[in-house]
């Protein structure tokens, strides 16, 4: 997965799911849960789909961040034994 579509997926993930579960709370559970009982288990619900699924990607964002410092440092190394080689 590229740099770019992580950051989109970071952003439209807790979107699209507070959408989602305002949609279905309209249209199926209204006659079941109360409009407070519903509007406080929106930010729970995002919380929760913000943990499990955003989280692992700004883990996965971090770890390439990580690993392009370690390539440049390396570049760098071997840039400067170049410069001792001639």
């Amino acid at each position: 997965m590229s740099y770019k579509q992580i950051k989109w997926l970071i952003i439209l993930i807790p979107t699209i799911t507070i959408g989602v579960w305002e949609y279905v709370r309209h249209e199926f559970l209204l006659p079941y849960i109360s409009m407070d009982l519903g509007n406080l288990l929106s930010p729970v619900i995002v919380f929760f789909v913000t943990m499990i699924f955003v989280y692992k990607l700004i883990t996965i964002l971090e770890r390439m961040k990580e690993d392009l410092e370690k390539e440049k440092a390396q570049k760098s190394i071997l840039e400067e034994r170049e410069k001792f080689v001639t």
